[in-house]
């Protein structure tokens, strides 16, 4: 449930509350153990929204926490799955969206997770930080779309997303580097070329173009899971 108020100066505070249900359904846990029990949340959280006179700027900053109970974590070194018992999540996050002018646009996002097992069956975790969970993430997307003249239809983007240091196991003895991505994208309206055409539109999106390596997270010392290399994928996309 949630409450919003919109004033008239573009200014909308907001409040929500939330719960959530999840079946537990991992299989691999420690020889002659129960099933897990389904884990459970609750989630506060409040925030404010901003829209620019010209409804062309949208900006939103928020702070939560949640709290789940009977969550499970996979233990590198038992090779099967255990119930951490208690966690809390608590961060802030930030977001603008904006259409600075006709041609060009962009979106921003930051957000800070802080994470802590509060109670537990395992021995060194209690206090630690979860794994695979970056205490720092922020992306960048900017776009322009060409709306006139010789490239009347064509657009590109280009973006760069940070993933900041995360833990690499329950015990917090070993962590992952954070890393930073590139992308990029072009794509143009056929419509432009044939009437015949029109609501067809070709694209093309590059990811991590400068083709890094990297670990992208770690659920332990033999249990590290490398990033996506490269990757270019073209589209066609047809709308009427």
């Amino acid at each position: 449930m949630g409450l919003l108020y919109a004033f008239d100066n573009g200014i909308s505070p907001y409040i929500s509350y939330s719960t959530s249900f999840e079946p537990n359904l991992q299989t691999r846990r420690a020889p002659g153990s129960a099933p897990f029990e389904p884990s459970e949340g609750r989630q506060l959280e409040a925030g404010i929204k901003y829209l620019t006179p010209n409804e062309q700027t949208l900006a939103t900053l928020s702070i939560y926490q949640l709290q789940q109970r009977n969550v499970t974590n996979y233990n590198a070194e038992k090779a099967y799955f255990e119930p951490v018992g208690e966690i809390r999540s608590r961060g802030i996050e930030a977001q603008i969206n904006s259409q600075l002018t006709e041609n060009i646009s962009f979106i921003s996002s930051y957000a800070y997770t802080d994470t802590e097992v509060r109670k537990t069956i395992t021995a060194g975790t209690q206090g630690k930080e979860l794994p695979r969970v970056p205490k720092h993430m922020a992306s960048f997307w900017g776009q322009y779309d060409e709306t006139s003249g010789l490239f009347n239809g064509a657009k590109a983007g280009f973006g760069v997303r940070y993933i900041g240091v995360s833990q690499g196991d329950t015990k917090n003895t070993i962590s992952v580097p954070a890393v930073t991505l590139y992308d990029a994208m072009v794509g143009y309206s056929l419509g432009e070329l044939s009437s015949s055409l029109k609501g067809a539109e070709v694209q093309l999106n590059m990811n991590n173009i400068a083709n890094k390596h990297y670990v992208a997270s770690c659920a332990g010392e033999t249990a590290c899971f490398y990033g996506i290399g490269r990757t270019m994928t073209a589209t066609i996309n047809y709308r009427w």
